[in-house]
């Protein structure tokens, strides 16, 4: 009988990580590893409900608040260190520098007996709201490579990142899996069999996803009031997915109606999108829109978007254009000025599609059953190894895509 034990802690989670929860149910049933589930209970019936299939490998094991105090973060790890033996495993799905100090003042006094790992997102912080702010930003992005630089020298914790850049001289031993994953990532290959693309004289532009102010619509839209009528008339504006308050709904819905009056065609549905809609309307659009503003990490809607074989056009800045530019998924642009916007927009509209070999290695970069496999043999090697012994391989994003580790 296996009694092999993985704590899966995200005490962050706000209830949304549900596709990366998936993933490590998935992960425990294929290596046969019990997995203890410490997080909001919405995100694990989420997850549940997307692998009914996985539910007899994983259990609940304390309900979180969706959005705990640093109280409540502190008191759940020193419930998850009195709840975990020594020969079992802790995994973090999000390690930031207070969680990261507070797990490690924990191991270093013995009260987690067990060896740790953690998924870290990158080494920068998220969403600085404006450019006053980036001083800050990168202030707070060097205190925490340093803090885990530390960290990982004293307690060897083994690291997963969401990074495809990662910077070998950060001296972090990491192992890679694609950002923002979702169960359309793992499902695109075949759905793409299942579905034809309809035929139309107008470009199909979608944009989808949970709808608020980061996600740059009212920029986009501003750009297309400047573009001329003659160019309206050959779009189709696909806007799929749930309005958070934040992105203004009322007033963005006048733009449009003012829109269509100039001949834009426009779909728009304010509701939850399910997975079958969503790869209908992957597989008939031209083109995918996500323009954010000042997202510092990479995306569901590009990784999608490059899994559909669709080009995207999102912001000139910071990891996801890195992905995009690199890989030649699309076009960057200056999302706050939406003539920049629009100018990005008219080459993508006139251009020729683009069949780079690129692409297909940034897809195989997102490809969960390559991400799959390496994390079931770190996870495998994590078990068979002593406390202070494992040293997961961080490989470059270059070589990790056509196979090789050296």
């Amino acid at each position: 009988m296996n009694h092999r034990v993985l704590h899966y802690v995200d005490p962050a989670a706000g209830g949304h990580h549900g596709d990366f929860l998936v993933f490590f149910m998935r992960l425990a049933l294929r290596t046969e590893i019990r997995l203890k589930v410490w997080a909001p209970e919405k995100s694990y019936l989420h997850a549940c409900n997307l692998a009914p299939d996985t539910q007899g490998h994983a259990s609940l094991q304390q309900h979180i608040d969706e959005h705990p105090s640093h109280q409540q973060r502190f008191d759940l790890i020193r419930m998850v260190s009195s709840s975990v033996a020594a020969d079992e495993r802790v995994f973090f799905a999000m390690l930031d520098p207070m969680l990261s100090s507070l797990v490690h003042y924990q191991w270093r006094h013995g009260r987690i007996q067990a060896p740790w790992s953690g998924l870290l997102f990158r080494t920068s912080f998220n969403y600085p709201e404006s450019e006053p702010f980036m001083s800050r930003a990168w202030v707070k992005s060097l205190a925490k490579l340093s803090l885990l630089r530390w960290l990982y020298r004293r307690s060897h914790p083994s690291l997963l990142t969401l990074d495809p850049f990662w910077d070998p001289s950060h001296q972090v031993p990491v192992v890679h899996i694609p950002d923002a994953m979702t169960e359309l990532d793992r499902m695109a290959p075949a759905k793409l069999l299942q579905v034809q693309p309809s035929r139309s004289d107008r470009k199909e532009l979608l944009f989808f996803g949970s709808i608020d102010r980061r996600k740059g619509l009212a920029e986009f839209l501003m750009a297309l009031h400047l573009a001329p009528d003659t160019t309206l008339r050959t779009i189709h504006l696909c806007i799929l997915g749930k309005w958070h308050p934040s992105a203004n709904h009322p007033e963005q819905a006048e733009v449009l109606r003012a829109l269509e009056l100039r001949g834009l065609k426009v779909t728009l549905r304010n509701e939850f999108i399910s997975n079958q809609q969503l790869v209908a309307a992957l597989v008939q659009c031209d083109l995918v829109l996500a323009p954010y503003i000042d997202h510092i990490g990479s995306s569901g809607v590009v990784g999608l978007a490059a899994q559909f074989g669709k080009p995207v056009l999102t912001q000139a800045s910071y990891q996801i254009a890195r992905e995009v530019n690199q890989y030649a998924l699309g076009k960057t642009a200056n999302t706050k000025d939406p003539k920049a916007i629009l100018a990005a927009l008219m080459a993508m509209l006139t251009g020729e599609p683009s069949n780079d070999s690129r692409q297909a290695q940034y897809r195989a970069w997102r490809n969960q059953s390559q991400a799959m496999a390496r994390c079931e043999q770190w996870l495998v090697q994590w078990f068979a190894e002593g406390k202070e012994t494992l040293h997961a391989t961080g490989i470059p994003f270059d070589r990790m895509l056509d196979g090789r580790s050296t």
